[in-house]
């Protein structure tokens, strides 16, 4: 995976606290580092930083969730996955849906999201579904909740997942057959995606 941050305007200084290791870039301008472990870069206008994962057996998911980027001046931020798969793991979901288990790995999908900045982060949420593509049945839609401040206290109106404490840059991962309304007391980003086809 990979976060990818654009300039916008001269001498800003972007600091980049990752939750995953990642690699140095080729160039020497962006260091290797472990999770937690800051760094800062300067960029321009339309300077462009792209901070790679490292996926390995010891890192297997190559997950950038909850790495934090700020700047001294206004950049854009986007966030990617060259190969994911909706689930990846159903072991992580309690209670697991339904659905059957996975029968195969088939078709990753590209993701490509541009975030947020967190003061455009809202606490009320009305989710609907994606539309049903089974041919028998019905699949489940799967979320991420990304907490931005500490002891955020999150509410559902769905009877597997009623309720969630998360801490800063903590996320947590569900599902949901239908639409639903969540509630929380503090700003959180959410994601919402539909299962692959080999689910």
């Amino acid at each position: 995976t990979n976060v990818t941050i654009i300039g916008t305007e001269e001498d800003t200084e972007v600091t980049v606290t990752p939750t995953h290791p990642i690699q140095a870039s080729p160039d020497g301008k962006i260091p290797a580092a472990k999770p937690g472990e800051t760094f800062k870069v300067k960029i321009g206008p339309f300077d462009v930083i792209n901070i790679n994962s490292v996926q390995d057996f010891q890192n297997p998911t190559g997950d950038l969730t909850g790495t934090r980027v700020t700047a001294t001046k206004k950049v854009a931020v986007f966030s990617a996955a060259q190969r994911a798969s909706v689930p990846l793991n159903l072991d992580k979901y309690s209670p697991k849906p339904s659905w059957p288990e996975p029968k195969d790995t088939c078709c990753t999908e590209h993701f490509e999201q541009q975030m947020f900045p967190i003061s455009a982060l809202g606490k009320r949420f009305s989710i609907t579904r994606t539309p049903v593509r089974a041919k028998v049945g019905a699949e489940p839609d799967f979320y991420r909740i990304l907490a931005t401040e500490d002891n955020t206290k999150v509410k559902t109106s769905l009877s597997s997942f009623p309720a969630f404490v998360l801490q800063a840059g903590e996320q947590a991962n569900f599902w949901s057959m239908g639409p639903f309304t969540l509630e929380a007391d503090k700003p959180l980003m959410i994601a919402q995606y539909a299962s692959s086809q080999g689910f």
